[in-house]
């Protein structure tokens, strides 16, 4: 599980970016007590659904 601070680091955007994904249900999360927190998984998840909407149509 990551915080969100970790979680813009690796996706190399701000907190404030990532608090609107969490928001939006754009990624998955889960709230720890006060806290939230994303699995590392959701990550690359999310990397791969980009990199599918990258692709171009041959």
């Amino acid at each position: 599980m990551l915080t969100l601070r970790e979680v813009a680091k690796a996706l190399r955007v701000s907190t404030a970016t990532v608090y609107r994904m969490v928001g939006a249900g754009a990624l998955e999360h889960f709230r720890v007590l006060n806290a939230i927190r994303v699995p590392a998984l959701a990550i690359e998840r999310l990397a791969e659904a980009k990199a599918s909407d990258n692709e171009e149509p041959n």
